[in-house]
């Protein structure tokens, strides 16, 4: 009976989006790898919401003074998991650099995707400012963009469950946004649409041409419209983007153009901003290093040694 009490107290906090895992790992001479909450968090309006992992540094503490620095994360499932692939290694990586004091402390949050991801992280104001003949079929193929659902879900239930269970920093200049590939336009459209949340947004290797395997530049011309209209919003935002040499890339030179060119408007302080282009065959292989990049320039923390893996533009001629 006492079994049964307790598989359907759990079935109801799943439910409810109240559902809790914990995982501790074991210690390390760095001071450990901190330790990871798992939550199924609901979303207040319609929609059965997404598991997210909360990291907490080693010594997390509850009592000090300060309060933590946040980092939101898109495809939160590949950040943490040593079994999965790709795998991030954050909490190795931060930990380590916590640890030798390069970096001050700071919690991160990985939201998991879900079954309707593309639709998720698809950009929906850019999307209809494509020109109708590229749209339509897109939208045919891959359904109507929720990202605006799911950027209020990210705000209104996420980010409120983390402030209240967690002890982070509230403030936009302190909270940050990173995603990957579509999760990486989804972290730039919530830096551009959410500026009072979010302070700064990292774009690994975007994909510009979502739902199309065309090389037409109309989704980034679409984009970088849409920036432009929001360019007081973004105005004290951090905006970190690299990309890699990887053959899967190439092909988006042009669309990189588009965005670079946007950027170099005066009215952005070029220390807000960077393009690094990275040297590897395989984006997958060198997490740990493009996630260190992307928080010390978030966190505007000093930058790490040079490293051959980030390689430098080549000179503009006159």
């Amino acid at each position: 009976m006492r079994a049964l009490i307790r598989s359907v107290l759990a079935a109801l906090l799943v439910a409810g989006g109240l559902w809790m895992g914990y995982r501790a790992w074991s210690g390390s001479a760095a001071g450990g790898r901190g330790t990871l909450h798992t939550h199924r968090i609901g979303a207040s309006e319609g929609d059965r919401g997404h598991s997210v992992s909360v990291w907490m540094p080693p010594g997390y503490d509850t009592t000090r003074t300060e309060e933590y620095p946040v980092l939101y994360v898109q495809d939160g499932e590949h950040l943490f998991e040593p079994d999965d692939v790709p795998d991030w290694r954050v909490d190795e990586r931060l930990s380590r650099l916590i640890a030798e004091n390069r970096l001050p402390p700071l919690l991160v949050v990985g939201v998991h995707s879900s079954e309707q991801r593309l639709r998720e992280y698809v950009p929906t104001v850019p999307f209809y400012l494509q020109p109708d003949s590229l749209r339509r079929p897109t939208q045919r193929q891959i359904g109507r963009p929720r990202s605006n659902a799911y950027l209020q879900y990210l705000y209104e239930d996420v980010t409120m469950f983390v402030r209240r269970q967690y002890h982070v920093d509230p403030a936009a200049s302190r909270t940050f946004i990173a995603g990957k590939g579509l999760g990486g336009l989804a972290a730039l459209y919530a830096a551009a649409k959410m500026p009072f949340a979010f302070g700064g947004a990292a774009v690994f290797s975007p994909d510009w041409t979502p739902g199309r395997t065309g090389a037409d530049t109309a989704f980034a011309t679409a984009y970088r419209d849409y920036l432009a209209g929001q360019r007081e919003a973004l105005r004290s935002s951090r905006l970190y983007f690299d990309y890699t040499t990887a053959s899967a890339e190439r092909g988006f030179t042009p669309h990189r153009n588009i965005l670079t060119a946007f950027l170099r408007n005066p009215l952005f302080s070029r220390d807000r901003w960077t393009v690094r282009r990275l040297d590897a065959a395989s984006s997958e292989a060198e997490w740990p290093d493009r996630v260190e990049a992307a928080v010390r320039f978030l966190m505007d923390a000093p930058a790490p040694e040079p490293s051959s893996f980030f390689q430098p533009p080549a000179p503009r001629r006159e």
